[in-house]
């Protein structure tokens, strides 16, 4: 497992030092952003939990996000943000809808049982992704020389 962490983690690194974890528009491949998208989004959810993840992301990157995660047959992850953020959002709309300005912890509070219980099994597969990143990163091999 250690060095499936270390290729992940260093291709990941090299990814963002190369400035190819940046979205593709017009063509190019997007397999630096897939493994940013993975990789970064494991490391805020795993420090700072969904809550966080959702406070900092926008919609559009909680969408690619989610598509990593399936590109990289990480299915039950995928659907663990999905469904974190469901509820993040209706958290937030209703705090909204009461006039209420919130921080991530306000929006938190209400579904904090909720959002705990899925952190915990988004955290309990930390192996199964780095194990699936790492098989990603071999298989499509972003380097081109490893």
């Amino acid at each position: 497992m250690h060095s499936e962490y270390d290729l992940v983690d260093g291709t990941f690194c090299w990814c963002v030092e190369k400035n190819l974890h940046r979205k593709r528009f017009f063509g190019g491949n997007n397999y630096c952003q897939i493994i940013h998208d993975v990789w970064h989004a494991k490391g805020i959810i795993g420090n700072g939990g969904f809550h966080r993840f959702f406070d900092i992301a926008s919609k559009a990157n909680v969408k690619s996000v989610v598509n990593a995660y399936k590109t990289v047959m990480l299915d039950r992850c995928a659907e663990i943000i999905s469904v974190a953020g469901r509820a993040y959002n209706a958290s937030k709309a209703k705090l909204a809808n009461q006039n209420v300005d919130a921080d991530a912890d306000a929006i938190r509070h209400p579904i904090d049982e909720d959002l705990s219980s899925l952190e915990r099994e988004f955290y309990d597969m930390s192996d199964v992704i780095i194990e699936s990143l790492a098989k990603y990163i071999k298989r499509v091999n972003p380097r081109g020389d490893q």
